[in-house]
């Protein structure tokens, strides 16, 4: 998936020398990470959804990752972890 300044979205515009994206920082989070909620199974579907945007208005993106818990063996449940940027 590649992103732009263009791209709908992301705020502001494409210009010459905005060297936009030139430092990206990546970082990975399970059910296994200090902070998040829960106990990794097979089907809980972890990170199915993300959505990253300023939530808490501060400035810095927040990350929201979606869930489907399993409660027994039929009952599902969705659940959204909020990691404040």
């Amino acid at each position: 998936m590649k992103f732009s300044q263009n791209t709908t979205g992301v705020p502001g515009s494409s210009e010459n020398e905005d060297y936009f994206g030139s430092a990206i920082a990546a970082k990975s989070y399970s059910q296994d990470t200090s902070g998040i909620t829960g106990t990794p199974e097979t089907e809980d579907q972890f990170g199915a959804y993300l959505k990253l945007t300023d939530y808490t208005r501060d400035g810095r993106a927040d990350l929201m990752i979606d869930t489907t818990e399993q409660l027994g063996y039929e009952d599902r449940w969705g659940l959204v972890h909020q990691l404040k940027g």
